[in-house]
């Protein structure tokens, strides 16, 4: 960065301003000191009290600063001077003499990091920085008034808030929320913190999930190759079952936008060093929350795996620019990450895994070319147990996980409520707590689309089951229940 200053040498204002959020993610790894520096040494920058002018002091690259060389006769006024020293310029041909006072002394690195701050809060101050807004944020009586800042995310969540509920209202593309929203991550994240809405990964009927489930029995038994959207790429690896699928899904295809958005989710759980909290606006109230540094460590290599692990099939991974894109909304608007699967999967012909079914629709509505096969992470991982390649407890896991983020609609049965608390070995072992997995409070409520009579109905098969399995089943029904 600071070679790339060099070769530039005249930065603007709005140069260093576009240098500050870099240079403070670099600053929290290690704080610097912008007074580190005591005397004025040669090729120094060194600024003056109550100016913004700064002065260079030899003969290497000054850059906007004011050059004094070592063949200028100030020179020597500068160099073994102190911070807070006066300077005392003399003209001679002048009754008056200038005074100035060592305020900062930096090597070139800190200046550049210096100037940088300095004009992001200049430019931000004067509204000059599209997509940045100063909020005051002012202590009174000793405490933090948040007042500003409250009234600054209440406008912003009022320009978001109607589509939200019209997504909430109707059955709409995760990647339209996505849009809105400012990216995947935020539009999930909105979902899971207002507790409304739901991820639309299948209509809810039998015939639709039997469906999806013989696309991914085809790509398995056949090794056939397919396309990984956003959604799926993102639910998988955290829970590191990318890395357990990938053996068995040898033409897996990405798209380069898939690569982007693993690692700039990685990102977010990158460790810094010295990271504080982190600020969220949910339901009218701000909220600071503490980062589990464990659980972002954990995270950051599951999704650093998952990138190595798809990246070693360059082959497979394909890019895809917007000439090559129809001029309609749902392909011009929507994240690449979100539709680039789709497109190709259309060139091709072949199917997409992808938790977002409703964007392919809306796809096919909007472009008039033919919505590809799909099939979801979850029918997937229905597949995947059923052929003994993964347990049924990472099954139940990753259903439990999915429900937390609101898919719907979510396939269960008694059987299924019976192994989790009895297991599917032949010697039971109860596990009462197991069932929570299944998050039956959310998945058969009414407001997640299920009538009363059908969530009324599985209950009882599912205790009938349980009571014939096992005597000892007896004691958990009476003390459960």
């Amino acid at each position: 960065m600071v070679n790339g200053v060099k070769f530039k040498k005249k930065l603007s204002a709005e140069d260093y301003a576009g240098l500050f959020l870099y240079l403070n993610q670099l600053e929290n790894l290690s704080k610097i000191d912008l007074n580190q520096l005591t005397k004025v040494n040669k090729n120094k920058f060194v600024k003056i009290k109550d100016q913004d002018q700064w002065f260079f002091i030899g003969d290497e690259n000054e850059l906007d600063a004011t050059k004094i060389s070592s063949k200028n006769n100030k020179y020597n006024l500068f160099i073994g001077t102190s911070l807070n020293d006066r300077i005392v310029i003399k003209n001679k041909y002048s009754s008056q003499s200038k005074e100035l006072l060592v305020e900062l002394i930096l090597p070139i690195e800190k200046y550049i990091y210096w100037k940088s701050v300095y004009h992001f809060h200049l430019l931000a101050k004067q509204e000059r920085l599209e997509g940045v807004q100063e909020v005051e944020v002012p202590i009174i009586d000793g405490t933090i008034d948040t007042s500003y800042l409250i009234a600054f995310h209440e406008d912003l969540d009022s320009q978001r808030k109607p589509f939200f509920e019209l997504y909430c209202k109707n059955q709409l593309p995760l990647a339209y929320l996505a849009f809105s929203e400012g990216g995947l991550v935020n539009a999930i994240g909105r979902i899971q913190s207002e507790g409304k809405g739901f991820i639309n990964f299948s209509t809810g009927t039998n015939e639709e999930y039997i469906y999806q489930k013989k696309i991914a029995e085809e790509i398995i038994e056949n090794k056939s190759p397919f396309y990984l959207d956003g959604t799926s790429a993102l639910f998988l690896p955290e829970m590191g079952l990318l890395k357990k699928y990938f053996e068995y899904l040898p033409n897996l295809k990405v798209p380069q936008s898939i690569i982007n958005l693993l690692i700039d989710i990685t990102e977010k759980f990158r460790p810094i060093p010295g990271q504080g909290g982190y600020m969220t606006y949910i339901q009218g109230k701000l909220r600071i929350n503490e980062p589990d540094k464990d659980k972002n460590l954990e995270l950051n290599n599951k999704f650093l795996e998952s990138i190595e692990l798809l990246e070693s099939r360059d082959k497979n991974i394909t890019a895809i620019s917007l000439v090559n894109k129809s001029e309609n909304l749902s392909e011009q608007k929507i994240p690449g990450e979100l539709c680039d699967a789709c497109i190709l999967a259309q060139m091709e012909n072949i199917p997409v895994l992808t938790d977002d079914f409703l964007y392919l629709k809306m796809n096919e509505i909007d472009t008039k070319k033919k919505c590809p096969d799909y099939f979801s992470s979850l029918a997937l991982s229905r597949v995947l147990y059923e052929q003994n390649k993964i347990s049924f407890y990472e099954y139940m896991e990753f259903f439990g996980y999915l429900s937390s983020y609101r898919f719907r609609f979510m396939f269960i049965n008694s059987e299924d409520l019976l192994k989790s608390v009895l297991g599917d070995k032949k010697v039971k072992s109860i596990t009462p707590k197991n069932i929570h997995h299944f998050n039956l409070q959310l998945i058969l409520s009414e407001s997640y689309g299920v009538p009363f009579r059908i969530a009324f109905n599985v209950i009882p098969k599912y205790l009938k089951s349980l009571i014939l399995s096992q005597k000892t089943a007896m004691l958990y029904v009476q003390t459960y229940t």
